[in-house]
């Protein structure tokens, strides 16, 4: 699938933190969310069950498994 489709996810992951954090993570999910609307691009976050390598790794393979490119 090519860039101009509309078929592929941004997907955010956070760290343990919320998106309605008022620090990085809800400026991040804010940009994501404008840019995803502006574009008509599927969006996503996700937050690690635990903030290590082995979570961080296992919630990027969720993202790419759930679309994100």
């Amino acid at each position: 699938t090519g860039c101009g489709s509309n078929t592929y996810e941004i997907a955010l992951i956070t760290d343990k933190g919320n998106i309605d954090d008022k620090s990085f993570n809800q400026g991040s999910w804010e940009g994501v969310v404008k840019f995803a609307d502006e574009n008509k691009i599927k969006r996503q976050y996700l937050k690690p069950e635990e903030a290590n390598d082995a979570g961080y790794l296992a919630t990027i393979d969720l993202a790419v498994q759930g679309g994100a490119k």
